[in-house]
């Protein structure tokens, strides 16, 4: 049993250094082409994950912030109209 834990222990890699780097550029490089105003917070970014895991979800979150971004977040002039809140919550 010992061994199946530390075989597994060995597998686990920080998302950190993974996916949330990828994503940040993500919302970086979407938020400048369609000129929104985008705070990307990430928590639990200490977290460590399955390699396999890891690349098993890359691509739906990916999906999902992209869809989010184009979706949901208007332009910054969309949100200077006068009965819009000027931050995105």
């Amino acid at each position: 049993m010992n061994d199946f834990l530390l075989e597994a222990e060995e597998q686990l890699e920080p998302i950190t250094g993974t996916i949330l780097t990828k994503f940040h550029r993500l919302v970086g490089d979407l938020a400048r082409d369609l000129n929104k105003e985008i705070l990307l917070k990430l928590e639990g970014t200490e977290t460590e994950l399955d390699k396999t895991l890891i690349e098993a979800v890359k691509d739906p979150l990916t999906h999902i912030i992209r869809n989010s971004i184009d979706h949901g977040i208007e332009t910054k002039d969309d949100r200077i109209r006068p009965q819009c809140h000027h931050q995105h919550t």
